[in-house]
């Protein structure tokens, strides 16, 4: 969990700055005139010694440069300044103060408008200290000060309004803009003006205040950490422009709220950390309809009981380059929307940091997140707290290309509970490692045509974990490897049309899986693509007593005791090596077998080849149809030599059956047991063979309730003799397989 290295906040605000008193000189004039008229004033022309007080409802014009030590504009009434002239870009005053305060108390309103030129002020600018304060510039004008406030005390009101390409800059290294202090502030932001702030800057300070800033064009640039509703509600809408800031902090109090609302043209950028819930019982909010946001680390809900949630929609992107953390160390809930192809991009993502802390993830409408960047990536739902993340409506999540690892893990230490719902959508963690309940309790629910795609599957990677995975209609569920703990809570349960995709050659598929715990209930298929895989040895096999479909041009070995009604092989080839209690179907072109014992089993123009360098299958009933086959080895005796056990029925629907028989160290002139079977209704004269080569040949027979083959040497020797004495006969090594009529009209 990433360490949190930020500024402390400063115990207290700005002060009001305490100065000695100056010679007041206040403004006579009863409407608009100039500064430098002496005649104006109540004391000559105000210098860098004079406090000037304007609160008669005048305004002041200044066109040439002016000073005073402190300036106060609405000071026991009304007044004004402005600052060049409108349509004048030639104008280009100057005026320099100490101090500034536009709307001193209760019921006064003060006022300043730049056109031209520039105003720097020593120490503080308060826009609205205790009455109304408004502050606009325009154009090409500027203003320098050491700090800002806009609304100091409450019920105070302070707007400042920045177009053309105007700049207001604070210096101060602290807390030296204020937005909101203990009354209300509001910023407007437009055209290409740029609001620069060297320190730290507060919105809504204190309980009760509220502060606002609207940018619709330019540019905030902060160096410091920006407190957005730091004890009451602070609000930043951007809708065009850019925000730029080391850190952003949402929410930092009790009953504190921070509301972030990005548009499309707008851009934040936070160089180091983004808080959506900072501490106590802060919240944080953020609305993206699109736009663009860039963050290093972010976290909803940091400390204390403090959350955050977020919303992105449309075009919103939002790239995090390192981590993204949902509960850090709150217990409280914590959520993110993305909608309509809105994208997070991030390195690290973790939901339900701390225990006792929630965080869900909800996608829908073609959104997606992205984690990738750096060496490593890792994607933890639940992991001390709970974490759920759901995809909807063709959303997806993508792991990317890191060079090491990419890791999902769900329920990651002991009590964690983590959550993945996939509806219509696809979670694709194709190279990496996905662990499905670490120390805790981990769930995949695959709902309705829902995707999940993992390199290694981990159903219960610890002792005393649990790992579910819930694969529902249509879904599919593609996987290099499915491995659990031996000592785990482990289920995969397969719902009506589910689907295991494997395409990665694997010999110990659903390793440690014991009885009942992969369950198909209804039916449910694998596909495996052009490659061989195989079971565990020590998997329990299939429960249920559902339907598997075997699809695709590769083979599957299934270990176990298999509780399924059905098994239909639809392409490529299966190979039991356990047991099956259903109906095993062979269909056309595909190969069945092993060494294993089926209940009834059915080919139909496929193949069947029993065991591997020699196998005995067994069955309790087969019927062999449409010309089917079967691969057979022969060896230098019955022992190294392939063995079929039918304890009931053999039938065939009066089609030929060919024996492919393999070599195995076959020698000529001995008899060879193929089926043995309870009954049977296939006249030997309807089984052909091919040879291993060229010198092999022979005769079937049958003696009884077993079906023999007894091979020839060549050139025939004897063969007359042997042909004589054997009862039941077939043609050696046909050229052409003859069919069953022809060979009942020649008998």
């Amino acid at each position: 969990m990433t360490n949190l290295h930020l500024p402390r906040l400063a115990t207290s605000l700005p002060l009001l700055t305490i100065l000695p008193l100056a010679a007041q000189n206040h403004w006579t004039l009863n409407g608009d005139g100039l500064w430098h008229e002496a005649s104006h004033w109540s004391d000559d022309v105000p210098d860098n010694s004079t406090e000037v007080r304007l609160g008669n409802g005048g305004t002041s014009w200044i066109r040439d440069a002016a000073n005073a030590n402190g300036l106060l504009v609405g000071r026991d009434g009304s007044g004004s300044i402005h600052l060049g002239e409108d349509g004048v870009p030639a104008s280009t005053p100057t005026l320099q103060t100490r101090f500034s305060h536009l709307g001193y108390n209760g019921g006064d309103s003060g006022s300043a408008q730049l056109f031209h030129g520039t105003w720097n002020n020593d120490l503080d600018i308060l826009i609205g200290r205790g009455g109304e304060g408004d502050l606009t510039l325009s154009n090409n004008s500027e203003v320098t000060t050491d700090s800002s406030v806009l609304g100091y005390f409450g019920g105070a009101t302070g707007k400042l309004t920045l177009g053309g390409t105007a700049r207001f800059q604070v210096n101060s290294t602290g807390e030296g803009f204020v937005v909101g202090r203990a009354g209300s502030g509001t910023v407007n932001l437009t055209e290409s003006a740029t609001l620069s702030t060297t320190g730290n800057s507060v919105v809504a300070a204190e309980s009760g205040s509220t502060g606002i800033l609207n940018i619709s064009g330019g540019s905030w640039l902060s160096s410091g950490l920006i407190s957005l509703g730091q004890s009451s509600q602070g609000t930043l809408n951007l809708a065009g422009g850019t925000v730029e800031s080391r850190h952003l902090f949402m929410g930092l109090a009790d009953g504190s709220s921070g509301s972030l609302n990005l548009q499309t043209g707008g851009t934040l950028t936070i160089e180091d950390t983004f808080s959506l819930g900072r501490s106590g019982s802060g919240t944080g909010t953020l609305t993206m309809s699109g736009g663009e946001l860039n963050s290093y680390n972010t976290f909803l809900g940091t400390f204390g009981s403090s959350s955050g949630s977020a919303t992105l929609r449309g075009t919103s992107q939002w790239t995090n380059s390192n981590e993204f953390t949902f509960g850090y160390a709150t217990a409280a809930e914590n959520t993110l929307g993305l909608e309509q192809d809105a994208q997070l991009t991030t390195r690290f993502l973790t939901l339900g940091a701390s225990a006792g802390s929630q965080g869900s993830i909800e996608l829908h409408d073609n959104s997606r997140i992205v984690i990738t960047g750096g060496s490593t990536n890792r994607l933890d739902i639940g992991r001390a707290g709970t974490g759920s993340l759901s995809l909807n409506d063709n959303s997806q999540v993508l792991l990317g290309s890191a060079a090491h690892g990419r890791e999902v893990r769900l329920g990651v230490e002991e009590n964690a509970v983590g959550i993945l719902n996939v509806s219509e959508g696809v979670f694709n963690n194709t190279a990496g490692n996905t662990l499905v309940g670490v120390s805790g309790s981990g769930t995949v629910n695959l709902i309705n045509r829902g995707n999940l795609i993992a390199h290694h599957l981990q159903i219960g990677s610890q002792a005393g974990s649990t790992g579910v995975v819930n694969i529902g209609p249509s879904s599919d569920l593609h996987a290099w490897t499915i491995t659990t703990h031996p000592d785990s809570d482990s289920r995969i349960h397969f719902d009506t049309g589910a689907e295991l995709d494997i395409d990665y050659p694997v010999q110990n598929l659903f390793e440690n899986f014991k009885a009942g715990e992969i369950v198909i209930s209804d039916w449910a298929s694998i596909d495996i693509m052009g490659n061989a895989i195989s079971t565990a040895p020590n998997f329990a096999g299939f429960s249920g007593g559902g339907t598997l479909l075997k699809t695709r041009n590769g083979s599957l070995t299934l270990h176990g005791d298999n509780d399924l009604s059905t098994l239909n092989v639809g392409q490529g080839g299966l190979y039991l090596e356990g047991s099956l209690t259903g109906t095993a179907n062979a269909y056309r072109g595909t190969t069945i077998g092993g060494s294993g014992t089926f209940a009834a089993l059915n080919l139909e123009n496929s193949t069947l080849a029993p065991g591997s360098s020699p196998g005995h299958l067994t069955a309790q009933s087969l019927t062999l149809a449409d010309n089917s086959r079967i691969q057979f080895e022969l060896g230098l005796n019955p022992a190294t030599s392939d063995l079929i056990t039918v304890t009931g029925a053999l039938a065939s629907d009066g089609s030929v059956v060919t024996f492919d028989f393999q070599d195995n160290g076959w020698v000529a002139g001995r008899t060879y047991d193929l089926i043995h079977f309870g009954s049977s209704t296939i006249d030997p004269a309807d089984y052909q063979y091919t040879a291993p080569d060229a010198s092999f040949a022979g005769v079937f027979s049958q003696t009884g309730s077993l079906l023999q083959f007894t091979t020839v040497p060549e050139p025939a020797t004897g063969l007359l003799t042997l042909l004589a004495s054997l009862p039941l006969l077939r043609r050696r090594r046909p050229s052409t397989p003859s069919t069953p009529a022809d060979r009942r009209a020649r008998r």
